[in-house]
């Protein structure tokens, strides 16, 4: 894993990757912390950047905004 990626994001990745499925974070909980993620990235848009980081996150913006606008959530009621 590249030293510039964001540590929460490489603790998410790390879970993703658990080869027990059940380790793994569900669907919601990864679009929860990719928001918070991508929050966080907001708030230091001020701070000088690494410039490879920012297509990265454009991507992952659009990519939280399109799946919040097309996902139908009520299906993901756990009954």
């Amino acid at each position: 894993m590249p030293k510039s990626t964001h540590p929460n994001l490489a603790e998410l990745l790390e879970r993703c990757w658990q080869q027990d499925p059940t380790l793994r974070p569900d669907f919601s909980e990864i679009i929860e912390i990719l928001q918070q993620i991508a929050k966080e990235v907001g708030d230091e848009e001020d701070r000088p950047k690494v410039q490879s980081s920012s297509g990265f996150l454009s991507v992952l913006r659009r990519a939280i905004t399109d799946h919040k606008e097309n996902h139908d959530y009520s299906r993901d009621v756990k009954t």
